[in-house]
C-alpha cells in the first residue's frame, strides 16, 4: 500500500478528524437557530396571552406528505423533528423513491431502525391500504414511536420493540443514547458518533422468522448504524421470495479496521449478487442514481434493485 492510501485510511479512520469535518460541515451550512437554540420554541410564544399556561419542553409537529398531513412528537433541538417542523418532512427523496414501488394496496414495507416512524408514519397515512412493519430497539424512541402511530390514528402499521439480526442469540448489549439531538445513532457497536448513552440488552429476532411467506413484500428500508450486513443476512430467504426493493446506509467512518470494512463491504455486494440485484447509489439532489461498486470509501444511501430473472420466466 502507498503513502497516500495510508494516510487516506488514517483520515478516515480517526474518530477526532471525523468530528472535525462535521464541526467544518455545520459551520459551512450553518444549522438554522430552531436546531441549535434551546428556547427557540419558548420565545415563539413568550408573548402569547397563554405563555404561562404552557411547556416548552415538548409538543408536536405538523408536517405533511403529497398533501396528507401528520403528526410527529417533537422535542426542540432534535434533528430529525426540527427539520420536519422547518421543511415539512424528514428525507424527502426518500420518501418519495419508496413511494413509486408502493402501487399495490396489499403489499407491505419493512422499516427496520424505524426510529420515531419519520419516514414510514407518513407514507402509511398516505397508502392506508399498505401494511407497514417497523422495528426499533431503543425503549425510549419506541415509546415515541408508538405515540406518533397513536396520533395518526394508523391502523396499518404495526410496531415491535426489538432489533433484528442474523446473530444467534436471544439478547445483545445496545449502546442506546440518551440525552441526544438524534436518538438515531444508537447502535449494536459504540460507534464514533455516540456520546452519552447507556448500555442495554435489547432483544434479537431474524427477519425471515418472522414472516416467513405471510406477506407481499415491496420495500424493506434499513437503517441500523453500521449493522445492516447482519440484518440483510437475517432476511435472505424473504428477500429472495418476494423480491423487494432494499434501502439501506452504508458509512465507511463506522470500520475502525479497513480489513472489515473491506470484508463487509465485499459480503454485501455477493449478498446481492447472489439474489441477482444490483446496487445504485441514492443522490438527493439528482434523478440519477450512479451504478455502486463499493470498492473505496462510502457513506451514504443505497438502492438494491432486483434484475429481470429469465429462469423464473422460463418455468
Amino acid at each position: 500500500m502507498n503513502i497516500k492510501s495510508k494516510l487516506k485510511q488514517f483520515l478516515r479512520a480517526s474518530p477526532f478528524l471525523v468530528k472535525i469535518k462535521q464541526k467544518i460541515w455545520s459551520v459551512i451550512f450553518a444549522n438554522p437557530a430552531a436546531l441549535t437554540d434551546s428556547n427557540y420554541f419558548k420565545k415563539q410564544f413568550f408573548c402569547h396571552k397563554n405563555f404561562k399556561s404552557l411547556s416548552f419542553d415538548k409538543g408536536v409537529v405538523q408536517g405533511a406528505f403529497r398533501e396528507t398531513s401528520f403528526l410527529l412528537k417533537i422535542h426542540p433541538q432534535n434533528l430529525i423533528e426540527t427539520n420536519i417542523f422547518l421543511n415539512g418532512m424528514w428525507e424527502p427523496h426518500i420518501a418519495e423513491l419508496i413511494a413509486s414501488y408502493l402501487n399495490c394496496p396489499n403489499s407491505a414495507v419493512i422499516d427496520v431502525g424505524a426510529n420515531i416512524g419519520a419516514t414510514s408514519i407518513p407514507l402509511a397515512k398516505h397508502f392506508n391500504e399498505v401494511r407497514f412493519f417497523l422495528f426499533e430497539p431503543h425503549p425510549i424512541v419506541f415509546n415515541d414511536l408508538k405515540n406518533n402511530i397513536s396520533f395518526n390514528n394508523l391502523s396499518n402499521v404495526e410496531a415491535y420493540n426489538f432489533a433484528i439480526t442474523n446473530i444467534d442469540q436471544e439478547f445483545l448489549p445496545f449502546y442506546a443514547q440518551r440525552k441526544a439531538h438524534n436518538f438515531g445513532l444508537s447502535s449494536f457497536n459504540l460507534n464514533h458518533d455516540i456520546e452519552d448513552y447507556d448500555v442495554i440488552q435489547v432483544q434479537c429476532k431474524p427477519l425471515d422468522s418472522i414472516f416467513g411467506n405471510k406477506l407481499e413484500l415491496k420495500i424493506i428500508k434499513i437503517d441500523t448504524q453500521g449493522h445492516e450486513l447482519n440484518v440483510l443476512l437475517s432476511a435472505k430467504q424473504l428477500i429472495s421470495k418476494h423480491r423487494p426493493i432494499v434501502l439501506f446506509e452504508f458509512e465507511s467512518e463506522y470500520f475502525k479496521d479497513k480489513n472489515i470494512e473491506f470484508e463487509t463491504k465485499e459480503k454485501l455486494v455477493t449478498f446481492f449478487k447472489e439474489l441477482n440485484y444490483e446496487l445504485f447509489m441514492i443522490t438527493q439532489d439528482s434523478k440519477f442514481y450512479p451504478k455502486l461498486t463499493l470498492k473505496d470509501y462510502f457513506h451514504g444511501d443505497i438502492l438494491a434493485v432486483p434484475l429481470f430473472d429469465s429462469k423464473k420466466l422460463n418455468t
